[in-house]
């Protein structure tokens, strides 16, 4: 594989020759400001995105929907009891039902009176959202969207043996879920709690709840909800609240409306910036000082803060029966158009009440948008990957036209630097012709002296004992020996000389003593007289 060009800059002088050159070096500054403002745009989205307080916030709207329906309340005793009539007609006077029950059995709760609440909610679709193709919104449902539930019953608990208050806690994990843009698979579960007093898990994720109870008189339910906020909603105390102009916010808003509050007042300390100096305001606030560290602002503002209020709702059921118009019958006397006075919200015929909707706006994550954003990034990096798989993705079409436009460029900047140095060679050939030869050939043989200087430096020494450190035309040249190096040369060369012939001496002195000392025959002992031999 060919080696990648990395160098894109123009040869240097060369907008004196085309003024056209300084667009591309234009277009140069312009890339790398786009490149600057793309990183530092993709940093920013991959901070929100990090964010552990929701990065990309909405508002929607949670529509709750309450009904409820009522069994075996005396109305539709009697209307069961008419056709029951009417199957036993055909019955002779003389025949006796022998062993025929009570239709209400306490023990069983069959036949017993009761209503059935509901309640469910749906997170509404923005009209201006449009429905992603490539991702997915996870569907959230109604118990992702609150943290609790609790339905308090206004009945005589000496009447009534079940509870009056029934509440559902979500499970902690929710949050996670939220946080991260996904949600477990678990079907959805709405059936009736019947006449037990233990909620549903909060494990189980649930469009709707309910709840059955005994009984045949009108009956006013309180319903908390405590939504699910992302980021979490807090209530400020009030007199905070009238100072900063805020009665609930999330936490990030509410501290940077204090810092407003303190810039705009002046309250920073001019010579320590670190201190804030409180007005008669905010120390009405914070009584026990006169000033505050920046530190300690969010320790303090902390203990003027709490949960947000739930949502509270009111709903009223009724057990009795309305006509097709929706206005209340006398069951006494069901032909009598005359309206009556009953409590709560009537039903149908079929025992069904009508459908009874509240809205409430609510914080939350943006999961389309989040999601959005992540695609955004994915489609800036060089080298994508595939989501959920983490394997390198194939190059889009786009990303592949763009590199090979690069290497183009980058090619014919090449091929443009070649073309400028051989330019620039003819164009000294044509001004000084003479001069030009004489120095250009002077530089050739002189890079090429120090190439065959290499090389016989390299096998030990060339032609008279030049080991090509010295150049042959500087040995013609009698200026070359003028130099101080000439007469450290000779001292060292006759020192070297000198003491090769004071060695020499030595050799030959020594050389003498031998020789004497063989001529002196048995004056040695014996064993010096063999080795002398």
């Amino acid at each position: 594989m060919p080696r990648r060009l990395t160098d894109r800059s123009l040869p240097p002088g060369l907008s004196a020759i085309s003024p056209d050159a300084s667009l591309f070096d234009d277009l140069l500054e312009t890339e790398k400001r786009l490149d600057w403002t793309m990183t530092r745009r993709r940093q920013e989205i991959y901070d929100t995105l990090s964010r552990s307080n929701g990065g990309i916030q909405t508002k929607r709207t949670l529509r709750i929907f309450m009904s409820h329906s009522v069994k075996n309340q005396a109305w539709q005793k009697g209307s069961s009891e008419d056709s029951a009539k009417a199957e036993t007609a055909e019955t002779t006077e003389g025949e006796k039902q022998e062993g025929e029950e009570p239709k209400t059995k306490l023990e069983t709760g069959d036949g017993v009176p009761s209503w059935t609440f509901k309640v469910e909610g749906k997170l509404l679709h923005p009209d201006d959202m449009p429905k992603p193709k490539r991702w997915p919104t996870p569907q959230r449902r109604f118990s992702h969207l609150v943290r609790s539930l609790a339905i308090e019953m206004d009945r005589d608990p000496t009447v009534y043996a079940d509870t009056n208050h029934v509440q559902w806690n979500a499970d902690p994990r929710w949050a996670n879920y939220n946080l991260l843009g996904a949600y477990p698979t678990a079907p959805a579960s709405t059936e009736p709690a019947g006449s037990s007093t233990s909620p549903p898990t909060g494990a189980t994720p649930l469009d709707g709840f309910t709840i059955t109870r005994t009984g045949d008189v009108p009956t006013m339910l309180r319903i908390t909800l405590n939504i699910n906020h992302i980021p979490d909603r807090i209530k400020l105390s009030p007199q905070l609240a009238s100072i900063l102009g805020i009665q609930e916010d999330i936490k990030a808003n509410i501290l940077g409306a204090f810092w407003h509050y303190v810039k705009a007042n002046g309250l920073q300390d001019k010579n320590d910036r670190k201190l804030i100096r409180l007005d008669d305001r905010l120390k009405s606030v914070f009584n026990r000082y006169e000033s505050l560290n920046f530190q300690d602002i969010q320790a303090l503002l902390t203990a003027h803060m709490q949960p947000a209020d739930p949502v509270i709702l009111q709903y009223e059921i009724g057990t009795h029966r309305l006509d097709s118009a929706g206005q209340d019958m006398d069951m006494d006397d069901p032909s009598n158009p005359v309206k009556i006075s009953s409590g709560g919200i009537g039903v149908n015929e079929d025992g069904q009440s009508a459908i009874k909707a509240f809205d409430v706006e609510l914080d939350m994550d943006d999961l389309w948008m989040r999601m959005k954003a992540a695609d955004t990034i994915m489609s800036m990096q060089p080298d994508p990957v595939q989501i959920g798989t983490g394997t390198p993705a194939p190059p889009s079409a786009t990303f592949l036209a763009i590199q090979k436009a690069d290497d183009e460029i980058k090619h014919n900047l090449q091929t443009l630097r070649s073309m400028r140095v051989r330019r620039d060679f003819f164009a000294a050939l044509a001004a000084k012709p003479s001069s030009f030869i004489q120095n250009f050939v002077e530089s050739q043989a002189r890079d090429l002296e120090v190439i065959l200087g290499n090389e016989r430096a390299a096998e030990g020494g060339g032609a008279g004992g030049n080991a090509g450190g010295i150049r042959e035309s500087d040995l013609t040249n009698s200026e070359f020996f003028q130099g101080d190096w000439a007469a450290e040369a000779v001292a060292v060369h006759e020192g070297m000389r000198m003491g090769a012939a004071v060695a020499s001496m030595h050799h030959a002195q020594q050389a003498q003593n031998m020789q004497g000392m063989g001529g002196m025959g048995g004056m040695g002992p014996p064993g010096m007289q063999m080795g002398m031999r």
